[in-house]
């Protein structure tokens, strides 16, 4: 839940209509709002996310190669980034595939390091 809002502010979920850059603000303030409200109607729980600023805010990406959102704010572009974000996650999931939980490994070299038992 937490990726998918973040991944939508990256696209400008976040932002104006004329923005041409996400700034960690925009992320932030995208991110406390769609998770709480995600959470409370999909699993009737209370999550806020917390966020430190001290760093300042600053640019996290130019929205859309830098032509910004249209006129019409993100609701004109959120269909195609929901279909951006649905194609990170194929690719999260299909690299994910390979990866197994190792109980146990012997007689194995890895590196400069052999392992036996």
């Amino acid at each position: 839940m937490y990726t998918y809002h973040f991944l939508e502010a990256l696209q400008g979920a976040g932002n104006k209509p004329g923005d041409t850059e996400v700034r960690v603000s925009n992320i932030m303030n995208h991110l406390g709002k769609a998770v709480s409200e995600t959470a409370r109607e999909l699993y009737k729980v209370e999550q806020v996310p917390q966020n430190d600023m001290t760093g300042g805010d600053f640019v996290i990406a130019k929205l859309r190669g830098g032509k910004g959102l249209p006129d019409t704010g993100w609701e004109e572009v959120k269909p195609e980034a929901t279909q951006t974000i649905y194609k990170i996650r194929q690719i999260i999931e299909y690299g994910t595939e390979n990866i197994v939980n190792v109980q146990k490994i012997d007689n194995v070299h890895i590196g400069d390091v052999i392992h036996k038992s």
